[in-house]
């Protein structure tokens, strides 16, 4: 650890509370954040490396010594890349930004880097849209319900995902089991803390295996109602439900390249994010998106997204960090 060389109060960013023992200080995380880390430090996307990579190489220099530092070996981990673990350095912002003259220049940086590799839940709930309170999730009759802690968040994301309910007298949102990606999204980033997710999501799958596969002479199913990528010369007007994981992912692009056009109801990005925009899509919605029009695809200076396979990635689940980290 290096030596702390500001002595003005530090505060952590999980949840605003001041840091007072010294475990805490050393952390940059208060006692019960902490005792979160194993949920919260959860990776349940792919990470975009080059649009992380973007984000943080964009913060400007921080004033304090030690700070620097700690933000330097960040850089180099993400420059090196070669890992899908990227805990220790959430770890290491988390401990930066609970300085405020950190937060004051490079919290946006930081939660767009988090968000970008992949850690959905943590990214929310340094915006205030996460709930730390455990949520239950469960499955029955053909649909997915969760209970959790009121949260403004996670009210906007259900009411988002088509055909959802409210069942106010158990206090669950429900939604149909063929809107799992959305569901799962929500759930990954507006109730971290939760339990009966996979479980949930399995017997929704075992009942989908069992239900007969439709003849050959039928229609092909059609993508998600109301996705569409219209491509139109050097840009992408990209329509989809809510997702709060599609949106973190457009949102790890890089800032000159993407928008929100409130007009349209629309993302517009730049064509040359066409592979990493497909790759999001079938990860967040878990369907092969169609793109109309034509693209003009500028070559870009970094690799984009690759494509993930599916609508819901699992990743490995995460294993305790040591209390005390080489920061």
């Amino acid at each position: 650890m290096y030596a702390l060389t500001n002595n003005a109060s530090r505060n952590c960013v999980r949840c605003g509370k001041e840091l007072t023992d010294a475990a805490s200080l050393n952390e940059g995380i208060g006692p019960y954040c902490r005792k979160l880390d194993n949920a919260l430090l959860a990776q349940h996307i792919p990470a975009n490396l080059p649009a992380a990579l973007d984000a943080y190489a964009g913060i400007p220099e921080l004033p304090i010594g030690a700070v620097q530092d700690t933000f330097n070996n960040v850089l180099a981990a993400l420059k090196a890349g070669g890992k899908a673990d990227w805990r220790l350095e959430v770890k290491r912002m988390e401990w930066m930004l609970s300085f405020e003259a950190v937060r004051e220049l490079a919290y946006k940086g930081m939660l767009a880097t988090v968000r970008a590799l992949g850690y959905v839940g943590l990214a929310s709930l340094w915006e205030g849209e996460a709930a730390t309170g455990l949520a239950t999730v469960r499955y029955e009759s053909g649909r997915l319900f969760v209970k959790g802690p009121r949260n403004k968040g996670a009210v906007n994301a259900f009411r988002a995902i088509a055909g959802r309910l409210f069942h106010a007298a158990t206090k669950e949102w429900s939604v149909p089991a063929a809107q799992a990606a959305a569901f799962t999204a929500a759930v990954y980033a507006h109730y971290p803390v939760n339990t009966g997710l996979d479980a949930a999501l399995a017997a929704s799958k075992a009942v989908e295996a069992a239900t007969p596969a439709p003849s050959p002479s039928a229609p092909s199913q059609k993508p998600a109602s109301g996705l569409l990528i219209e491509a139109a010369g050097a840009t992408l007007v990209i329509k989809t439900p809510y997702s709060a994981a599609f949106v973190g992912q457009v949102k790890s692009l890089p800032y000159p390249d993407r928008k929100w056009d409130g007009a349209q109801k629309a993302w517009v990005v730049s064509s040359k994010h066409l592979a990493a925009v497909k790759g999001m899509v079938t990860a967040c919605y878990g369907v092969e998106p169609v793109v109309t029009g034509e693209a003009v695809v500028v070559a870009s200076a970094k690799p984009a997204l690759p494509a993930a396979a599916s609508a819901v990635v699992q990743m490995p689940k995460p294993v305790a960090l040591p209390s005390e980290l080489p920061f």
